[in-house]
């Protein structure tokens, strides 16, 4: 009776001890997966250990800029960037290797993969030199301007009974109609109390001068804008909107006219839902 309870009293003692080597396990899991997520983010993390206590150390020192808004596939490809193992500054052969694949649609973080190096330090260096590439283009050419046909003069005649000109309805807060904005470069005043501010207001009276197509629209724009910020690459984001990579790269050229400016991004995808609210209403 005696060694019954001796044997059953060891055997407690040994779940109690497996329990507690379970709940170790899950806990140094759990661990390891939080470690790679902010390394995923760019933060630095370090573990230490002492006996059966663990401590996490985190730099929380802010990056000279955060790169553009990525989605979840983009944040595991971050996280596999994190791992790199180059360091140090660009070479020229590795910023034009960065210019190439950004053309050929790679996203930013399949580019840091390839490079093996971090994916916050890639998509900086991609933002400094696509801005660097644009300044460095010629000025296009002014058009020659085109004599405008004579206009027909008008019938003098007085009408038998003329009817009175309908009055029109205020329309302030409303954008113009992209008809009117005809001028290159002259942005026309901002109505008062208009929901946009005055920086949204000259993006969006930009927006108005690119002719709108049967292939493009404000909500197809807004989609595309929404693909590509999110870091898919550029044959993903054109699949969404059906639009071929050639089309919608050229698209985005013309929508984002200041690559690699995070706040630029932040204010054109205001304007897009804006166009796009108005063009359903």
């Amino acid at each position: 009776m005696t060694k019954s309870k001796e044997l059953q009293s060891v055997l407690n003692d040994i779940r109690s001890q497996r329990a507690a080597l379970d709940v170790q396990a899950t806990a140094l899991t759990e661990i390891a997966k939080f470690q790679n997520k902010l390394k995923g983010r760019g933060c630095s993390v370090s573990v230490g250990v002492n006996g059966t206590h663990v401590t996490l150390n985190i730099d929380l020192s802010p990056p000279a800029a955060l790169p553009a808004p990525e989605s979840a596939a983009a944040s595991t490809g971050a996280s596999s960037a994190a791992t790199a193992t180059v360091s140090g500054p660009f070479s020229d052969e590795e910023n034009e290797r960065i210019l190439k694949l950004h053309d050929e649609g790679f996203g930013r973080e399949d580019i840091a993969a390839k490079l093996e190096r971090k994916f916050g330090a890639v998509a900086l260096q991609l933002g400094r030199l696509l801005k660097k590439r644009e300044k460095g283009k010629p000025a296009a050419e002014p058009e020659p301007e085109r004599n405008p046909e004579p206009e027909p003069e008008p019938d003098l005649a007085p009408e038998a009974n003329p009817e009175p000109a309908p009055k029109l309805k205020p329309t302030l807060g409303k954008p113009p109609n992209s008809r009117l904005i005809q001028s290159p470069g002259v942005t026309p005043p901002r109505p008062q109390h208009h929901p946009l501010d005055v920086y949204e207001w000259a993006i969006f009276c930009a927006l108005e001068r690119i002719d709108l197509t049967e292939i493009w629209d404000p909500q197809k724009d807004l989609e595309l804008c929404h693909g590509i910020l999110a870091g898919n690459r550029l044959d993903v984001a054109a699949a969404a909107v059906r639009i071929s990579p050639e089309l919608a790269k050229a698209r985005w050229e013309q929508l984002n006219t200041k690559p690699g400016d995070l706040d630029h991004q932040r204010r054109l995808v205001a304007v897009l839902k804006y166009r796009a609210a108005q063009a359903s209403a």
